[in-house]
């Protein structure tokens, strides 16, 4: 029977050969750093975005003002009627062919004339001013007469019975110096015209 020695190290030399032959060996083991830094995110790192900005709104154009332009028309003007463009001839009036102002003719029609009142009014506009939309005639009453037709300033003036000045109330202008605006004469007159037919103008109608 064996010593207490020989048989410690013969259970020592078994459990070498029973870790030889399951591939244990002596394990060595590292300390694992508690809570270890997570890898930052490539999109954590950039800088933050710029706040959106509003595309900036272009503003509306609301001071649009219709004037008149002088063409070198003779006697067809360009009209634009229910089939599209179409030539409107304006005669002469009473044979006076010299006695035109044909580049207002388009503003009057701007201004509401009728295509079978313009050759009066082409006369018209040539006898009261020669077709000057700035002349004056500072020797009829109520402060004289102004612009291509040649309004007197009773219509624009206070009176007994129009205290706001009659082509005030129609809307039409707030001041005298506005009659020599071809455009503002032209409807002006207009106003006048289905007031009182051409009496103003020294015709009977």
């Amino acid at each position: 029977m064996g010593t207490p020695l020989s048989a410690f190290g013969a259970l020592v030399t078994w459990i070498a050969c029973i870790g030889t032959v399951f591939g244990i060996t002596g394990a060595t083991y590292t300390e694992v750093a508690s809570n270890p830094p997570r890898p930052q995110h490539p999109v954590a790192s950039l800088p933050a975005a710029a706040p959106a900005q509003d595309p900036e709104v272009p503003i509306p154009v609301n001071s649009v003002q219709i004037r008149s332009t002088p063409t070198t028309t003779t006697t067809v003007v360009a009209y634009e009627g229910e089939g599209g463009p179409e030539p409107v001839v304006v005669p002469d009036y009473k044979g006076n062919s010299e006695a035109r102002c044909d580049m207002w003719i388009e503003t009057a029609m701007v201004a509401g004339w009728q295509i079978d009142e313009l050759p009066r009014l082409n006369y018209l506009m040539w006898r009261e001013s020669r077709c000057d939309p700035d002349a004056h005639n500072p020797d009829d009453p109520m402060g004289g007469s102004n612009g291509l037709v040649q309004i007197n300033q009773f219509w624009c003036k206070t009176t007994q019975y129009n205290p706001g000045g009659w082509l005030q109330i129609q809307g039409v202008l707030r001041d005298c110096d506005e009659l020599y605006e071809p455009l503002t004469n032209l409807l002006a007159a207009r106003a006048i015209y289905e007031h009182s037919g051409w009496r103003p103008w020294g015709w009977r109608n």
